[in-house]
């Protein structure tokens, strides 16, 4: 698998000790817009190109949708323990407008353009399927989510301020929010990737809180050793049919089921490491003993935000 590759090589060739990858905002950003070309390229292989090698290669969508998943959540975990109650100053206005200004901008130029080629539009349809585009605008369902993420993050970080708890609470809450929704998703049979993702929202929580010491117990040739055999898990998982069907064992469609919840994971893990390492080489200092890290003012604090 040539992605697997990629990432191999890139472990190998720039995450060493002391070499510094992503102590700037500018490399997340290279990122989201190489994953976003990974999601669009991903569709237009599946639905136009099905049975072309590439597919097989970077059929990669609903991994790269779980890694924005995964940066939305440290964002909003280090900019909360930065800068506490007064992130939430305006938190609705700024962080859902920003997700649905865009939305409602390209349904404002899509549906004119559906209507000149494809016919009239089916107003009671629009409004419908607004929350995951339907004919008109399809696949948008990750703005609906995200929505509600930000909605459930800021209801939790109201209660951790009321408590007092400085950041210790909203993780459990929002990690537990998160696990309500993912179950209620499941029970309703919504389709799986609406679902997959949201495991690496609760990651993203917990690697934030933790991701000092997770970076020093990495550190070195142990840490690419462990990231070298996630990647061939990750592989392994992204084949599970193909694996299990030549072995002839676990083939039951439950098993390939909850394999699409381990690729995602593992794809994730592959990327905070490779995205995270650096953040212990000598440019960062370490958070002092006994400090929770979710409450240390990093060198950039706003580069996932």
């Amino acid at each position: 698998m040539l992605i697997s590759i990629v990432l191999l090589l890139f472990i190998m060739a720039f995450s060493k000790s002391g070499v510094t990858i992503s102590n700037s905002r500018s490399l997340t950003d290279v990122l989201r817009f190489v994953l976003a070309i990974l999601v669009v390229n991903g569709h237009i292989w599946l639905f136009y190109m099905p049975e072309s090698w590439w597919q097989g290669q970077f059929m990669l969508g609903t991994e790269c949708v779980s890694v924005f998943l995964f940066l939305s959540a440290y964002g909003l975990i280090n900019a909360y323990g930065t800068k506490g109650d007064d992130y939430l100053h305006g938190f609705i206005l700024h962080r859902v407008g920003r997700v649905l200004f865009p939305l409602m901008t390209t349904y404002a130029v899509s549906l004119p353009i559906y209507a000149f080629f494809m016919g009239p539009i089916d107003w009671s349809g629009v409004w419908d399927t607004l929350y995951w585009g339907g004919p008109y605008l399809r696949f948008s369902w990750y703005v609906t989510e995200i929505v509600v993420l930000y909605l459930l993050f800021y209801i939790c970080a109201k209660v951790d301020v009321y408590c007092h708890k400085r950041g210790d609470l909203l993780i459990v809450l929002l990690s537990g929010a998160v696990l309500i929704l993912t179950t209620g998703l499941f029970m309703s049979r919504q389709p799986v990737w609406y679902i997959n993702g949201l495991p690496c929202f609760i990651l993203g929580l917990w690697y934030q809180r933790y991701e000092a010491k997770l970076i020093r117990f990495l550190h070195g040739w142990f840490g690419k050793g462990v990231a070298i055999l996630v990647i061939v898990l990750f592989v392994f998982f992204f084949h599970w049919s193909d694996v299990t069907s030549y072995m002839g064992v676990m083939t039951r469609y439950l098993y390939e089921y909850a394999s699409l919840y381990f690729v995602n994971i593992l794809f994730v893990l592959t990327i905070a490491y490779l995205i995270g390492h650096s953040l212990s080489c000598e440019n960062t200092p370490p958070p002092p003993p006994h400090t929770n890290t979710s409450k240390v003012l990093y060198l950039r604090p706003t580069r996932y935000i």
